[in-house]
């Protein structure tokens, strides 16, 4: 069964989760920062364990979404998918009309099958191409 829980602090789930796939498989050493503070995170849990997770935020006048990480044995079954839904839901009900994210390229067809458009130039995060998206809400 599936169920995901939001939380206003950076939850143990989720530190665990990222570190594994942003950390250890990606060899990503800047993963956690300020906006972990400033972020609503989410939580995907299927029987009670922890299995993926994101977070989304306003920042200024504008909503982003990001750090969506679905843990390995359980990735290509759509569960980034329902927290992405989830994460737009959420960010509709605060009224937000546009929502960003910097797609690691990879995952850029991910995000194109969930109606993200694309926004200017390639650019590198640590090494990792990367390319800005949007979605406008509502």
């Amino acid at each position: 069964m599936e169920q995901i829980k939001s939380f206003k602090i950076l939850p143990e789930e989720a530190i665990n989760i990222r570190t594994k796939v942003f950390v250890e498989e990606q060899g990503f050493k800047e993963e956690f920062d300020t906006i972990d503070k400033i972020a609503e995170h989410l939580i995907l849990f299927v029987d009670d364990n922890p299995i993926g997770t994101c977070r989304y935020y306003k920042k200024d006048d504008s909503y982003y979404f990001g750090r969506l990480a679905i843990l390995k044995e359980y990735r290509n079954k759509n569960y980034g998918g329902l927290l992405l839904k989830e994460a737009i839901n959420n960010l509709k009900k605060e009224n937000a009309h546009k929502v960003f994210l910097n797609s690691q390229l990879s995952a850029k067809d991910f995000y194109i099958k969930h109606d993200f458009l694309q926004e200017g130039e390639m650019f590198y995060e640590e090494g990792c191409p990367h390319i800005k998206m949007y979605l406008k809400l509502g």
